[in-house]
């Protein structure tokens, strides 16, 4: 939920600016004073009335009742800084009342930094610690900290669509200009009940800000919000925030009494990048959504991030009521790694998918701990949706706890899921041997099968990289989840393991290039996907750059699901895991009732027949029957035939002898 109220303050420029390149402020100054060292001045409403491009204003330490109003610009290679003297700590104080109170605005402003300084205690409704507004361009909002802004004293208020309070805030009004070139960087912004609002916006005509480096904490609602859709402009084509970078930020217990509040939310917005987060003990980790009936979210791309420990779902995308909302097209969710979300009972699931158009999910890893919960939730049936190259687990030994919501259908097991959706056909439910996630190290330990196990034709973006900052690809094929690993492979595979219902059970292929150490490939075999047990080994040829095909034949496969995987063992003993291959199987017990036959005779089969043919002892074809209860066989000769049933998905036929009277 979002709204604003922006009242405007009244601003006057008192006395003439001073000549000095460096200015000074200081409780015991006076504003008659000439703004140096030995005689500064006594506000910084006069600083911010009186300083001169390039100029720095100094504040010594102190805290400072006032609501500060910026009527000075820079120029282009000429910033106005105001910071603290030396070591000083300074805060803007709002006094604590229950009265509307803006600590700082820039409106129109232009190369305004403001560095290091604290703004606290501004409580009433519609108050803010900083807002940046109209047209403003080239404004810097480093290092500073905030917090204690309320919408009311009383912390037991209530909270209704109308009580609203924006810690700091991007509010682009302006019909033609927008507000650009902003970067907002290593502030900390804590301790706020902002009601409907959220700690950190930028919403209207807002195009161009860098929002990196920030801790966001203990707000109740949401951390950081992209906005679009909301009438702040009324040219309806720019009123989105756009062409915006959020980076290297830590978000967490951002959490709403009144809706979701996600750490990190995308909500009408367009052209976001979101990247090298962490979102931890918040509502929802990261959200792309768009609230707003007839309006679009395009073009936001959530990748590299960590979630973790979120109430309702690590990760959610999409229109939540479309079409009474809006809708989110052509975005992606790429290489994020969510760990134990969704750990309370009233959430939805690891993933949540609303309706989209045209996005895209790939090469994420998602570990669900909740057995009450869902790994994916979708709804409202998006389309064009590409789903796939993921990895999936539960940490739960039990596959009943692995439960799928698809558009209202409930899945339980993955295969079930993915065979009934066609959506993850590539992706794998596997333990990602994560190196210790309950201390928050979401690295890939040796042997993970997140290793090269993404999208082979996924292409990294320029300057795209891991969360340890290496290249987003190391190696021939990216591997999935935050981490990307320099770790070779013994073997690359050209072909991935893959198996196919066989007369004789179940027959794997596989097919590899540039083998180096490899020894052998060790076939391992699953009812579950979770315990595994060896069934056989195949030599490796040691074929160096050359194709190389294998395969293995499993002559007692389970009824129902059959997982398989290799684990290849190099020369010195050294083990990487293949992608899982699963396969249906159904009991091929097939039998003719009655034999010898007089006139009629039924084929008996667990699994469905759909074409049996009838061959003499010469092997010459006789009849052809297709699926029936009830066959008959009049008219012939006394004797032993052959009876060829071809089974559903089956690519050989079962032979039986008949024999007629």
């Amino acid at each position: 939920m979002f709204k604003n109220l922006l009242i405007a303050l009244l601003a006057l420029t008192l006395g003439l600016p001073a000549t000095a390149a460096n200015f000074y402020v200081a409780t015991t100054g006076n504003n008659s004073n000439p703004g140096t060292q030995a005689q500064p001045w006594r506000t910084i409403q006069y600083a911010c009335d009186n300083a001169t491009p390039g100029s720095t204003v100094y504040i010594m330490a102190g805290t400072y009742t006032e609501q500060v109003w910026m009527n000075v610009s820079g120029t282009a290679g000429n910033y106005i800084t105001f910071t603290h003297f030396a070591n000083d700590v300074v805060t803007l104080d709002g006094g604590a009342t229950n009265t509307q109170k803006v600590l700082l605005t820039i409106s129109g402003q232009r190369y305004i930094r403001i560095t290091g300084l604290k703004f606290a205690n501004a409580m009433g409704n519609f108050s803010a610690g900083i807002i940046v507004q109209d047209n403003a361009d080239h404004i810097e909002l480093l290092d500073n900290e905030i917090y204690n802004i309320h919408f009311s004293t009383n912390p037991a208020a209530p909270v209704t669509p109308s009580t609203n309070v924006n810690p700091l805030i991007l509010y682009g009004t302006h019909a033609a200009t927008p507000i650009s070139s902003i970067l907002i960087s290593g502030n900390t912004i804590r301790d706020c009940r902002t009601g409907y609002s959220e700690a950190l916006t930028a919403n209207g005509n807002v195009d161009g800000f860098t929002i990196t480096g920030n801790t966001i904490h203990d707000i109740t609602n949401i951390g950081i919000d992209l906005a679009g859709g909301y009438g702040v402009c009324p040219t309806l084509s720019l009123d989105a925030a756009r062409n915006g970078l959020i980076s290297n930020n830590i978000v967490y217990n951002c959490v709403s009494t009144a809706a979701v509040a996600a750490g990190i939310y995308a909500d009408g917005s367009r052209d976001i990048l979101i990247e090298h987060n962490s979102v931890h003990d918040c509502g929802r980790g990261y959200e792309v959504g768009c609230e707003n009936p007839g309006k679009v979210a395009s073009n936001i791309i959530v990748r590299d991030n960590i979630a973790y420990h979120n109430r309702e779902a690590a990760i959610g995308i999409g229109g939540y009521d479309y079409p009474s909302t809006g809708k989110v097209t052509t975005s992606k969710i790429l290489h994020n790694t969510c760990y134990d979300n969704v750990w309370t009972n009233n959430g939805d699931g690891e993933l949540l998918i609303e309706y989209t158009e045209n996005c895209t999910i790939e090469n994420n890893l998602f570990y669900a701990t909740n057995p009450a919960k869902y790994l994916i939730v979708t709804r409202l049936n998006s389309t064009g949706l590409a789903l796939d190259y993921n990895l999936y687990f539960h940490s739960t030994a039990s596959t009943s706890a692995v439960k799928v919501d698809w558009n209202g259908v409930i899945y339980t097991g993955f295969v079930p899921y993915r065979s009934a959706t066609g959506k993850d056909v590539n992706s794998i439910f596997s333990n990602p041997l994560l190196t210790n996630p309950a201390a928050q190290d979401f690295h890939l330990s040796a042997g993970s099968p997140a290793y090269n196990a993404g999208n082979p034709a996924f292409s990294p973006a320029a300057g795209e990289t891991d969360l340890d900052g290496d290249n987003r690809l190391l190696l021939a094929r990216v591997d999935i989840g935050v981490d990307e690993s320099s770790v070779a492979l013994p073997v690359a595979y050209l072909e991935p393991l893959s198996g196919r219902v066989v007369p004789q059970g179940i027959e794997l292929r596989w097919s590899t290039t540039a083998e180096r150490i490899a020894v052998r490939f060790e076939v391992e075999k699953s009812a579950d996907g979770l315990q595994w047990d060896n069934v056989g080994n195949v030599a490796a040829r040691g074929a160096g750059d050359a194709t190389t095909p294998y395969g293995f034949l499993d002559k007692t496969p389970f009824d129902g699901s059959n997982y398989y995987r290799l684990r290849q063992i190099d020369l010195d003993g050294q083990a990487a895991l293949s992608n899982v291959a699963v396969v249906e199987f159904k009991s091929l017990a097939v039998s003719v009732f009655p034999n010898p036959v007089v006139d009629f005779f039924e084929i008996k089969s667990a699994a469905t027949w759909e074409r049996a043919v009838l061959k003499n002892a010469s092997g010459q074809e006789v009849r052809v029957f297709l699926f029936s209860e009830k066959i008959p066989l009049t008219g012939l000769a006394g004797g032993v035939y052959w009876l060829e049933v071809f089974m559903e998905r089956r690519d050989a036929p079962v032979v039986l002898k008949i024999i007629t009277w």
